[in-house]
């Protein structure tokens, strides 16, 4: 069940952080009456206040029902990147999965390539860029890299959570003769890239797609399902509608049959045998899948929700483990670079910057 608390149902609240003691300012978002229907006030809380809608959110949809809800662009949208990778198969040409550093890109990568090599038994590659050495999301160091190690004349990239604003590289990825599949979630600019085919919806998460996607392949495997949910919470959608079906769905797969490498990574850093909830999804999952790809590469938390292996899967979860802690204490040495005096006057803007913050830390 997804836990009522997680988006602050009961009441709003805004901290400003001095140093390290926290200062709330409740803002009261009604008041209770005695004869009120508590469920009722903390739903019209949230602005939700029609019969369709408070049925929804405590009992959600059927996960075929809400996709069958989903746009008919986006829905026709699938059924032709279904034809092009089915038709690259085919004709045996490379499939690249082309991810991104941080969890959603992580889960989104690990859905597609299960579907295509486990599932389809097709033999594909995958790349998540480095955040120091290759930057965010496409670029062209990165595709001329791909090109050395595969320099196949005819590859289709198929980019998950990133490439919506890389007019520029895809442009080129183009000009190579290769194909690209575009999928993302993110704001579309003006001007689209000239992709062959772009599987765009920003109501979702990219994992949600990749999941949609995998779905089209005919994917049979429940637990995809569960790292869309993962990522839905770690990329900090709303819990509502699609997304509100997708992790009710996905904590019944995490506490009946979860991915070995979730179930691996929650047994070293939580007390096993607890049932999964949204907490740990946002606070023991996610950030042990972000913490590789903000300290060095992401390529052990990828590998994780892809390896087979029970020995391996073990050890890269104690790694991802120790490299969250790490990542802890290192956001709390940047807190205190960033830390006023005690008493000192706090200014309404602050701006910071110091030699010292971390790269990959510095965004929290």
């Amino acid at each position: 069940m997804v836990h009522p608390l997680y988006y602050g149902i009961i009441a709003k609240t805004t901290c400003s952080y001095y140093s390290f003691s926290a200062m709330k300012k409740w803002k009261i978002k009604s008041n209770y009456e005695k004869d009120s229907n508590i469920v009722d006030v903390l739903l019209a809380n949230r602005g939700i206040t029609d019969t369709k809608r408070k049925e929804d959110f405590l009992n959600p949809p059927k996960i075929t029902d809400v996709v069958a809800a989903l746009p008919q662009e986006f829905r026709r949208s699938l059924l032709d990147a279904k034809k092009l990778i089915l038709d690259q198969i085919a004709a045996g040409k490379k499939i690249i999965i082309y991810g991104d550093y941080d969890a959603d890109g992580v889960c989104s990568t690990a859905i597609l390539y299960n579907t295509i090599q486990t599932e389809l038994k097709y033999n594909c590659e995958y790349f998540i860029p480095n955040r120091f050495s290759n930057g965010y999301g496409l670029s062209v160091g990165a595709i001329d890299e791909l090109r050395k190690k595969f320099p196949e004349e005819d590859i289709l990239f198929i980019t998950v959570d990133t490439g919506i604003t890389a007019e520029k590289e895809v442009v080129y990825i183009k000009s190579l003769g290769h194909k690209i599949i575009i999928t993302d979630h993110h704001q579309k600019p003006a001007a689209l890239p000239p992709a062959d085919l772009i599987v765009w919806n920003d109501q979702m998460v990219a994992s949600s797609i990749s999941w949609i996607v995998s779905r089209a392949l005919g994917s049979k495997d429940s637990q995809s399902l569960a790292l869309a949910a993962v990522a839905t919470v770690t990329d900090l959608q709303p819990l509502l509608g699609f997304n509100r079906t997708i992790v009710t769905e996905g904590l019944k797969i995490l506490n009946s049959k979860p991915p070995l490498g979730i179930k691996k990574l929650i047994d070293v850093s939580s007390k096993p045998g607890k049932e999964t909830s949204t907490y740990d999804l946002g606070y023991v999952i996610g950030p042990r899948l972000n913490a590789t790809g903000r300290l060095d590469s992401a390529s052990e938390s990828l590998e994780l929700l892809i390896e087979s292996d029970e020995t391996r899967i073990g050890q890269i979860a104690q790694n991802l483990h120790s490299a969250n802690t790490l990542r802890q204490d290192k956001t709390l040495e940047m807190y205190q670079v960033a830390t006023f005096a005690e008493g000192a006057a706090i200014p309404r803007i602050i701006i910071s910057q110091s030699t010292e913050y971390h790269e990959g830390i510095i965004g929290l």
